[in-house]
């Protein structure tokens, strides 16, 4: 399968793992295109078919920044390219890519188009497809790389020096090649990162518009105008001074009342009444101190009680 990219470069995967239990190649040969009728079935309805479909985790670590799993979880990340690299050959093999890719059974075009097919409600779009469709690649030529450097090595202990340059050669052109498909994984990643940066800043502006148009609506009331807001501002402090006034009225008819109650009361019978709850008065007349008595204190103490 060829994967067309941006200036319309293709290079070429190969998979041979299962997806439903059907073998799939991404290298097709010219029987597997022999129509280029696109099928009647979508990409979100393939997509509902694969077990990892039904766990919101899990999607959630396939369509994350592969990238950044790539150091802080080795074993999820090798796990998830293989994930991808299957489903993105099973998208070509049934013909499922959208708008001009339709019905191609050889090439892989990613695009924006493929980005938003792929998008799936509860975890958006993949964010790590730029890295899965050229990563696969990427693996396949260091796996050469390592297989050239082994054979260069026996040829060498077997004295076959002809052979030991024909793979120098070979694993030369290998690590050129490399070179060039991690330039092409880091255009394409910053590619679809922008693309879906571009879908984000949308929803921001097409929120941004909600509200303006929302609160447009509101400060278009009539009560909402700056006069009126003066007049009801006027009419509320007026409101408000004129309950204060009737506090004020209340509190001084009050002691009006209660000095209206006092009058008429005899001030010599209050006298009484205060001479009558007076407590005893206790005086102390003297203190001495007697040494030779061991310290005996004499207190006399005279105690008056009036009643009236």
């Amino acid at each position: 399968m060829s994967v067309m990219e941006s200036g319309h470069q293709t290079t070429h995967l190969r998979s041979s793992s299962p997806i439903n239990n059907e073998k799939s190649t991404a290298t097709m040969t010219s029987t597997t295109a022999n129509t280029n009728a696109p099928s009647s079935e979508s990409i979100a309805a393939y997509l509902t078919t694969l077990p990892e479909y039904k766990s919101t985790p899990r999607m959630q670590s396939l369509y994350s920044d592969l990238s950044r799993q790539k150091a802080s979880n080795p074993g999820g990340y090798t796990a998830n390219l293989g994930w991808w690299r299957n489903v993105l050959v099973e998208l070509v093999r049934r013909r499922l890519q959208p708008g001009d890719a339709a019905g191609d059974a050889l090439v892989l075009r990613a695009d924006q188009e493929l980005s938003d097919a792929l998008r799936v409600e509860r975890v958006g779009r993949p964010a790590g497809l730029g890295t899965a469709i050229i990563e696969a690649q990427v693996a396949q030529i260091e796996n050469s790389i390592t297989t050239r450097t082994t054979q260069i090595k026996a040829a060498l202990l077997a004295s076959r020096q002809e052979i030991a340059k024909i793979q120098l050669k070979s694993r030369n052109a290998l690590q050129a090649l490399l070179t060039q498909r991690l330039g092409t994984l880091t255009t394409l990643t910053t590619s679809l990162n922008s693309i879906d940066q571009a879908h984000g800043d949308a929803a921001i502006l097409k929120a941004y518009q909600g509200s303006a148009r929302v609160l447009k609506e509101i400060m278009s009331k009539p009560e909402m105008q700056e006069e009126r807001v003066g007049e009801v501002m006027d009419d509320l402090r007026e409101q408000m001074e004129n309950a204060e006034g009737v506090r004020r009225a209340v509190e001084e008819g009050g002691w009006e009342v209660v000095e209206a109650a006092g009058q008429g009361v005899d001030d010599d019978e209050i006298t009484k009444e205060l001479a009558a709850l007076e407590l005893p008065t206790v005086t102390i007349v003297s203190l001495v101190l007697n040494i030779p008595a061991l310290f005996t204190l004499e207190f006399r103490v005279k105690t008056q009680w009036q009643a009236r």
